[in-house]
């Protein structure tokens, strides 16, 4: 397994260097975004083994190790890629060449591994216990559902990308 904090020549602050990891990443996600779709996802995997996606993932999962439980995959792809992803893949993504996707396959020991977990909804929280009503008249309306988010819902279990991390993904290409 790859080191996650390789030891600095120099003593450093944990809380420094988190503050300096943590903009390295704000600086690489605003990259991205300037950059729109003239870096395409396929792209990074074959030279990096990681696209927007995986940043995606990576900033879900520390979300969730640092507290925000109810962060999806969906809300983890806007924070990354600016907007919803079917958005950003509308305006952006181009269809995967086939010498893109041979390299894809070629370099596949090289891409980013992540839990399937992620991608799986959070839990929604329990409703608080209501008394029961002593009338029929007196049931409360039912709550209207949340509206959908703009891009597919992670609970599929599918990643949301044509070409990405993921084998199923590449298949659909």
């Amino acid at each position: 397994p790859r080191a996650l904090r390789p030891p600095l020549p120099f003593a450093m602050d944990p809380s420094l260097q988190q503050a300096a990891e943590a903009a390295a990443f704000r600086s690489l996600v605003a990259h991205l975004r300037a950059c729109g779709g003239a870096v395409q996802n396929i792209e990074l995997m074959n030279l990096a083994g990681f696209c927007r996606n995986c940043l995606a993932k990576w900033y879900l999962a520390g979300a969730r190790r640092a507290g925000a439980a109810q962060l999806t995959y969906d809300d983890a792809c806007v924070h990354v890629y600016g907007e919803p992803y079917a958005e950003w893949k509308k305006k952006h993504q181009k269809k995967a060449t086939p010498e893109q996707l041979a390299k894809f396959e070629q370099m596949k020991a090289m891409h980013a591994q992540h839990d399937k977990e992620l991608l799986k909804d959070p839990p929604v929280p329990a409703a608080a216990a209501v008394p029961a009503p002593t009338a029929p008249e007196a049931l409360p309306a039912p709550a209207p559902a949340p509206p959908l988010a703009a891009s597919a819902p992670s609970s599929t279990g599918m990643v949301l990308s044509d070409v990405c991390c993921e084998p199923e993904a590449v298949a659909a290409a």
